[in-house]
């Protein structure tokens, strides 16, 4: 803290516009997200006084693999910004020093509404915005290193999955 407040320092934090609209089938992504927001507002609140900068960015949708590699089929409702004009646009918030920067700003538009029409928006979100579920593949899973017995001289442990257990399994990759 003292480093940043010498050097008139800034913070950024990168979000997420599904923290106005969830969209279903993040798990506990937009949920962490929002609590990344909160976090930039409180400090952004909280050390303007020492003249440290707080900047959240909402980047939009962007044009990567993030939903690839979390098992998703991007929707094709909404176009997918390139990362050269988020990175840009995120570089000039951070010049000026801006407490927000929304990357995409009709993106952002767009989720303020859906913001402010509350449990109506649910029923276009569902239907538009619902990422499909990609095919998944097996991810090759990494075992912890053992100190011990072989598995093969243990006898085997039950593997009886609670129904709250059952009910995680299609979101517990995302977790």
């Amino acid at each position: 803290l003292a480093q940043l407040e010498a050097r008139r320092g800034q913070l950024v934090f990168v979000g997420t516009g599904g923290v106005r609209v969830p969209i279903p089938h993040y798990g506990a992504y937009q949920p962490a997200k929002a609590a990344v927001r909160a976090a930039a507002t409180q400090l952004r609140r909280e050390l303007r006084g020492l003249g440290i900068a707080v900047t959240y960015v909402d980047p939009g949708l962007v044009a990567t693999e993030f939903h690839i590699a979390m098992g998703i089929e991007r929707t094709s409702s909404v176009r997918a910004a390139s990362p050269e004009r988020v990175a840009r646009a995120i570089l000039g918030g951070i010049a000026r020093r801006r407490a927000v920067v929304n990357a995409v700003p009709w993106q952002t538009a767009g989720a303020v509404l859906g913001e402010w029409f509350g449990t109506i928006t649910d029923s276009v979100v569902i239907s538009r915005f619902t990422p499909k579920r990609a095919a998944i593949t097996a991810r090759p899973e990494v075992k912890p290193e053992r100190h011990g017995p072989e598995p093969s001289e243990q006898a085997p442990a039950p593997s009886i999955a609670s129904p709250f257990e059952r009910a995680l399994e299609p979101v517990a990759r995302r977790m």
